[in-house]
Formats: structure tokens, C-alpha cells, sequence
């Protein structure tokens, strides 16, 4: 099995990838970023992360431009035209912001509600190609400010978990999972 993740060069990309490299039953683990030259949001960068998933059984799209916030959505949308007739396995990695933000209006939630709402129509279409939609709350990343690392996700253990998602039994087919930090001390049991 050879896993693509979108977005790897920090994070939850870059945990996903080591989480994907360790383990014995991938083969290859592809990385594709700004970072290396893979810019979600020019057209021809699409193509070439396309062409890179082609050979992949697992592509995961965790990027997200802060500069073109739709390019996460097209994208995905891309690579489901690409790939709706294969048997391959797409993770959008979302948000539960839409369903926690209050007390003023952002635009971000807004993103990735378009993501979520996307998502679940590929995902009903039940194609041999099956989406995943994770939906991770707050994690430990350079998204949130350091003051809230600390009631926050790893994105160790967010990879840990997007990699079990994955390998659930073929007879099931997630579609969106939302995934919360436990905050309740003495119940964080990290990567167990």
C-alpha cells in the first residue's frame, strides 16, 4: 500500500507521514507541499499531485491555503473526478470549527463547512473510490496559539487515529469522523 499526503511539510501532515512511513504495511509514503514544490493553488501543481496519486491506494489532503481558501476544495473535487471509479481511499482532513466557533463571525469555519458538505455527497455516491472526511478539533499545530496546546490533540496522535480510520475493516465505510481532544485529566492516554 502507498499512502499520498497533501500538506506534509509540518503538523498534521508531516505526523501523518511518519505515522504512514513506520508502519510495515505501506510501502511508500509521497509527500507533496508548497515546500517541495507542489502548490495546491495553481492548476498545473493539481495536475502533478494527480499524476503522483496515481500509482498511491491512500491520498490524504490535509493542506489548506490561507492565501486561496478554496484551493483545499478544488483539489479535492479534483482528485475525485480523477479517481471516483478506482478503488482508492481520499481523506480530507477538515475542521469541527463550523460547529464550535462563537461570538463572532469567521471565515474559516466557513471553508470548511464547504469541505464537509462536499465530502459527504462524494462519500453517498458510494463510487469504489470512498472519502473520508475527518473533522479534527483543536490539535497542536501552528494554526492554534501555543496557550491552547496544552488542551489540544497531538497530531501524533490525530495521525495515529486517521490511520486507524483507514484501515477499518473493507465491510465498513467511514465517512466523516470528528475527532475532540480529551480534556478530562487522567483519561489523555496519548498514542495508546
Amino acid at each position: 500500500m502507498s499512502c499520498l499526503v497533501i500538506g506534509h511539510t509540518r503538523g498534521i501532515g508531516a505526523a501523518l507521514v511518519k505515522i504512514f512511513d513506520t508502519e510495515p504495511a505501506h510501502k511508500k509514503v509521497i509527500g507533496c507541499s508548497k515546500s517541495n514544490g507542489f502548490d495546491m493553488t495553481v492548476d498545473t501543481h493539481r495536475r502533478s499531485i494527480i499524476d503522483h496519486a496515481k500509482n498511491c491506494d491512500t491520498v490524504i489532503l490535509n493542506a489548506f491555503s490561507d492565501e486561496e481558501k478554496y484551493a483545499q476544495h478544488e483539489m479535492l473535487c479534483d482528485l475525485f473526478r480523477a479517481f471516483e471509479n478506482q478503488c482508492k481511499t481520499i481523506v480530507v482532513i477538515s475542521s469541527n470549527s463550523a460547529d464550535t466557533w462563537k461570538k463572532k463571525m469567521r471565515r474559516y469555519p466557513s471553508y470548511k463547512k464547504l469541505i464537509d458538505h462536499t465530502a459527504r455527497q462524494m462519500a453517498h455516491l458510494n463510487t469504489p473510490c470512498r472519502v473520508i472526511n475527518i473533522r479534527p478539533g483543536y490539535t497542536a499545530t501552528t494554526r492554534i496559539s501555543a496557550d491552547k496546546h496544552a488542551k489540544a490533540m497531538s497530531p501524533e496522535s490525530l495521525a495515529l487515529a486517521i490511520r486507524r480510520i483507514i484501515e477499518l475493516p473493507s465491510d465498513i465505510r467511514p465517512t466523516e469522523v470528528t475527532l475532540v481532544p480529551e480534556i478530562h485529566h487522567g483519561r489523555n492516554n496519548k498514542n495508546t
